[in-house]
Protein backbone atom coordinates (compact mmCIF):
# COMPACT_ATOMS: atom_id res chain seq x y z
CA UNK A 1 0.00 0.00 0.00
CA UNK A 2 1.39 3.64 -0.99
CA UNK A 3 0.88 6.82 0.54
CA UNK A 4 -2.29 8.71 -0.66
CA UNK A 5 -2.29 12.41 -0.78
CA UNK A 6 -5.68 14.15 -1.40
CA UNK A 7 -4.11 17.50 -2.79
CA UNK A 8 -5.66 19.68 -0.08
CA UNK A 9 -2.77 20.25 2.39
CA UNK A 10 -1.67 16.57 2.84
CA UNK A 11 2.06 16.46 2.36
CA UNK A 12 5.40 14.73 4.02
CA UNK A 13 8.50 16.43 4.55
CA UNK A 14 12.06 15.06 5.56
CA UNK A 15 14.12 17.18 7.17
CA UNK A 16 16.84 18.43 6.01
CA UNK A 17 20.86 17.60 6.56
CA UNK A 18 23.91 17.52 5.58
CA UNK A 19 23.77 14.37 4.28
CA UNK A 20 20.69 14.75 1.75
CA UNK A 21 23.03 17.46 -0.22
CA UNK A 22 24.24 16.58 -3.20
CA UNK A 23 28.16 17.53 -3.62
CA UNK A 24 28.35 16.20 -6.98
CA UNK A 25 26.49 13.44 -9.52
CA UNK A 26 22.93 13.26 -8.29
CA UNK A 27 19.42 11.25 -8.92
CA UNK A 28 15.77 11.14 -7.36
CA UNK A 29 13.75 8.61 -8.24
CA UNK A 30 10.10 7.54 -7.24
CA UNK A 31 7.03 5.86 -8.60
CA UNK A 32 3.92 8.60 -8.66
CA UNK A 33 -0.08 8.24 -9.25
CA UNK A 34 -2.08 11.11 -9.89
CA UNK A 35 -5.62 11.33 -9.72
CA UNK A 36 -6.46 14.56 -10.73
CA UNK A 37 -4.56 18.00 -11.86
CA UNK A 38 -7.77 20.33 -11.05
CA UNK A 39 -7.40 24.05 -11.32
CA UNK A 40 -3.98 24.20 -9.64
CA UNK A 41 -0.27 25.47 -10.10
CA UNK A 42 2.56 23.29 -10.68
CA UNK A 43 2.29 20.33 -8.16
CA UNK A 44 5.43 18.95 -6.39
CA UNK A 45 6.53 14.92 -6.62
CA UNK A 46 9.35 15.11 -4.74
CA UNK A 47 11.23 18.78 -4.20
CA UNK A 48 13.35 20.47 -2.32
CA UNK A 49 12.49 23.50 -3.64
CA UNK A 50 10.91 26.80 -1.86
CA UNK A 51 10.28 30.07 -3.39
CA UNK A 52 10.65 32.47 -0.64
CA UNK A 53 14.28 33.10 0.71
CA UNK A 54 15.57 31.43 -2.62
CA UNK A 55 15.79 28.08 -0.66
CA UNK A 56 15.59 26.16 -3.99
CA UNK A 57 17.79 23.42 -4.64
CA UNK A 58 16.33 20.71 -7.08
CA UNK A 59 12.40 19.38 -7.92
CA UNK A 60 10.51 16.38 -9.66
CA UNK A 61 7.07 18.16 -10.73
CA UNK A 62 4.25 18.24 -12.66
CA UNK A 63 3.77 21.33 -14.91
CA UNK A 64 -0.03 21.69 -14.42
CA UNK A 65 0.35 25.32 -15.74
CA UNK A 66 1.62 23.90 -19.16
CA UNK A 67 0.09 20.78 -20.28
CA UNK A 68 0.65 18.64 -17.00
CA UNK A 69 3.65 17.51 -17.94
CA UNK A 70 6.79 15.83 -15.78
CA UNK A 71 9.50 18.66 -15.48
CA UNK A 72 12.64 18.76 -13.72
CA UNK A 73 14.74 21.73 -12.17
CA UNK A 74 17.89 22.14 -10.33
CA UNK A 75 19.03 25.39 -9.12
CA UNK A 76 23.04 26.34 -8.48
CA UNK A 77 22.32 29.31 -6.27
CA UNK A 78 18.83 29.32 -4.79
CA UNK A 79 17.07 31.43 -7.53
CA UNK A 80 15.10 30.16 -10.38
CA UNK A 81 16.60 30.24 -13.56
CA UNK A 82 14.35 28.92 -16.71
CA UNK A 83 17.27 27.55 -18.00
CA UNK A 84 17.49 24.84 -15.85
CA UNK A 85 14.14 22.80 -16.06
CA UNK A 86 13.27 20.65 -18.58
CA UNK A 87 10.35 19.62 -19.36
CA UNK A 88 8.86 15.82 -20.99
CA UNK A 89 6.83 16.79 -24.11
CA UNK A 90 3.57 14.46 -23.14
CA UNK A 91 1.44 15.10 -20.71
CA UNK A 92 1.61 12.52 -17.41
CA UNK A 93 -0.87 10.35 -17.55
CA UNK A 94 -3.50 10.03 -14.66
CA UNK A 95 -5.09 6.77 -13.02
CA UNK A 96 -1.61 5.12 -13.79
CA UNK A 97 1.48 4.30 -11.92
CA UNK A 98 4.44 6.20 -13.40
CA UNK A 99 7.72 5.75 -12.71
CA UNK A 100 10.23 9.01 -12.95
CA UNK A 101 13.76 10.23 -12.25
CA UNK A 102 16.19 13.04 -12.94
CA UNK A 103 19.44 13.12 -13.18
CA UNK A 104 21.96 15.51 -12.46
CA UNK A 105 26.07 15.20 -13.71
CA UNK A 106 27.76 18.23 -12.68
CA UNK A 107 28.68 20.88 -15.61
CA UNK A 108 27.26 18.36 -17.94
CA UNK A 109 23.84 17.33 -18.36
CA UNK A 110 20.28 17.03 -16.27
CA UNK A 111 18.24 14.39 -17.92
CA UNK A 112 14.85 13.39 -16.73
CA UNK A 113 13.20 9.65 -17.46
CA UNK A 114 9.69 8.38 -17.20
CA UNK A 115 8.94 4.63 -17.13
CA UNK A 116 12.86 4.36 -17.73
CA UNK A 117 12.96 6.22 -20.79
CA UNK A 118 14.41 9.30 -21.49
CA UNK A 119 11.92 12.16 -22.27
CA UNK A 120 14.40 15.46 -22.03
CA UNK A 121 17.73 16.25 -21.62
CA UNK A 122 19.45 19.62 -21.28
CA UNK A 123 23.43 19.95 -21.68
CA UNK A 124 23.95 23.46 -22.12
CA UNK A 125 25.02 25.66 -18.99
CA UNK A 126 24.74 23.16 -16.58
CA UNK A 127 26.06 23.98 -12.74
CA UNK A 128 29.05 22.41 -11.86
CA UNK A 129 26.83 21.49 -8.50
CA UNK A 130 23.13 21.78 -7.04
CA UNK A 131 22.53 24.82 -4.24
CA UNK A 132 23.14 23.91 -1.10
CA UNK A 133 19.56 24.82 0.46
CA UNK A 134 18.69 24.60 3.94
CA UNK A 135 14.43 23.52 3.29
CA UNK A 136 13.05 20.68 3.89
CA UNK A 137 12.73 18.13 1.17
CA UNK A 138 8.82 17.66 0.47
CA UNK A 139 6.55 14.79 -0.86
CA UNK A 140 3.86 16.26 -2.95
CA UNK A 141 4.15 19.57 -2.94
CA UNK A 142 6.63 22.19 -4.05
CA UNK A 143 7.72 26.02 -3.83
CA UNK A 144 5.24 26.85 -1.25
CA UNK A 145 4.96 24.14 0.71
CA UNK A 146 1.76 24.97 2.52
CA UNK A 147 -0.32 26.06 -0.56
CA UNK A 148 -2.96 23.26 -1.45
CA UNK A 149 -2.36 24.87 -5.34
CA UNK A 150 1.08 23.26 -5.09
CA UNK A 151 -0.08 20.08 -3.51
CA UNK A 152 -0.78 16.50 -5.68
CA UNK A 153 -3.69 14.47 -5.43
CA UNK A 154 -2.06 11.31 -6.12
CA UNK A 155 0.09 8.44 -4.31
CA UNK A 156 3.65 8.17 -4.26
CA UNK A 157 6.18 5.45 -3.80
CA UNK A 158 9.40 4.00 -3.09
CA UNK A 159 10.89 7.88 -2.94
CA UNK A 160 14.86 7.22 -4.32
CA UNK A 161 17.68 10.06 -3.49
CA UNK A 162 21.16 8.97 -4.38
CA UNK A 163 24.74 11.02 -4.76
CA UNK A 164 25.42 9.61 -8.03
CA UNK A 165 24.42 9.35 -11.69
CA UNK A 166 22.27 6.16 -12.87
CA UNK A 167 22.66 5.61 -16.53
CA UNK A 168 19.61 4.90 -18.71
CA UNK A 169 19.93 0.71 -18.62
CA UNK A 170 19.63 1.43 -14.69
CA UNK A 171 16.75 3.09 -14.62
CA UNK A 172 15.39 1.23 -17.10
CA UNK A 173 15.98 -2.18 -14.91
CA UNK A 174 14.93 -0.44 -11.95
CA UNK A 175 10.90 0.12 -13.99
CA UNK A 176 11.07 -3.06 -15.43
CA UNK A 177 11.79 -5.51 -12.63
CA UNK A 178 8.73 -3.48 -10.38
CA UNK A 179 10.65 -4.49 -7.51
CA UNK A 180 11.20 -3.10 -3.68
CA UNK A 181 14.99 -1.21 -3.94
CA UNK A 182 17.39 -3.69 -2.68
CA UNK A 183 18.60 -1.98 0.48
CA UNK A 184 22.29 -2.02 -0.43
CA UNK A 185 21.88 -1.61 -4.05
CA UNK A 186 23.86 1.40 -4.12
CA UNK A 187 26.20 1.07 -1.09
CA UNK A 188 27.27 4.72 0.42
CA UNK A 189 25.66 6.71 -2.79
CA UNK A 190 22.41 5.63 -1.54
CA UNK A 191 21.48 8.82 0.52
CA UNK A 192 17.71 8.03 1.68
CA UNK A 193 15.20 5.28 0.31
CA UNK A 194 11.56 5.93 1.73
CA UNK A 195 9.33 2.90 0.50
CA UNK A 196 6.40 4.43 1.78
CA UNK A 197 4.56 1.41 1.93
CA UNK A 198 2.39 -0.02 4.87
CA UNK A 199 -0.88 -1.90 5.77
CA UNK A 200 -4.09 -1.96 4.49
CA UNK A 201 -5.41 0.44 7.81
CA UNK A 202 -6.83 3.86 6.54
CA UNK A 203 -4.19 6.30 8.21
CA UNK A 204 -0.62 6.66 7.52
CA UNK A 205 1.75 5.94 10.91
CA UNK A 206 4.80 7.81 9.81
CA UNK A 207 6.14 5.01 12.73
CA UNK A 208 5.82 2.53 10.66
CA UNK A 209 8.67 0.83 9.31
CA UNK A 210 7.35 1.80 5.26
CA UNK A 211 8.08 5.31 6.13
CA UNK A 212 11.57 4.94 8.06
CA UNK A 213 14.58 5.51 5.66
CA UNK A 214 16.16 2.52 4.78
CA UNK A 215 18.97 3.48 3.81
CA UNK A 216 20.75 3.45 7.37
CA UNK A 217 21.08 7.21 7.08
CA UNK A 218 18.14 8.14 9.56
CA UNK A 219 15.64 10.47 7.33
CA UNK A 220 12.59 10.42 9.36
CA UNK A 221 9.50 11.33 7.47
CA UNK A 222 6.78 14.09 8.92
CA UNK A 223 3.17 14.32 7.60
CA UNK A 224 1.81 17.68 7.66
CA UNK A 225 -1.79 19.09 8.57
CA UNK A 226 -4.36 16.08 7.54
CA UNK A 227 -2.96 12.47 7.86
CA UNK A 228 -2.56 10.83 4.51
CA UNK A 229 -3.91 7.06 3.79
CA UNK A 230 -2.79 3.93 2.30
CA UNK A 231 -4.09 2.89 -1.53
CA UNK A 232 -2.65 0.72 -3.56
CA UNK A 233 0.95 0.13 -4.83
CA UNK A 234 2.96 -0.38 -8.18
CA UNK A 235 5.30 -3.07 -7.19
CA UNK A 236 4.92 -6.53 -6.74
CA UNK A 237 4.21 -7.97 -2.96
CA UNK A 238 7.13 -8.72 -1.53
CA UNK A 239 8.03 -8.88 2.49
CA UNK A 240 10.79 -7.14 4.85
CA UNK A 241 13.27 -9.44 6.52
CA UNK A 242 17.02 -8.83 8.03
CA UNK A 243 17.05 -5.42 5.98
CA UNK A 244 16.50 -7.36 2.65
CA UNK A 245 13.08 -7.39 0.79
CA UNK A 246 11.78 -11.34 -0.47
CA UNK A 247 8.93 -12.61 -2.20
Amino acid sequence: MAVKLDGAYDYLTIADAASLTPSGAFTAMCWVWVDTYGSISNCGICSQWVGAGNKRAWSLEIWVQGANELLCAISDNGAFDAGLQIADSQALPTGSWQHVAMVFVPSTSLTLYRNGNQVAQSTTDIPAAIHDSTEDIAIGTVYDYGAATRQLDGRVAEVVLIHAALAQPQIAGIYNCKQRLPRHYFDSDLKMYLPLMGPTTAAVNTAHWGCKDLSGNGNSVSSVNSAPVWADDPLAPQSWVDGFWGG
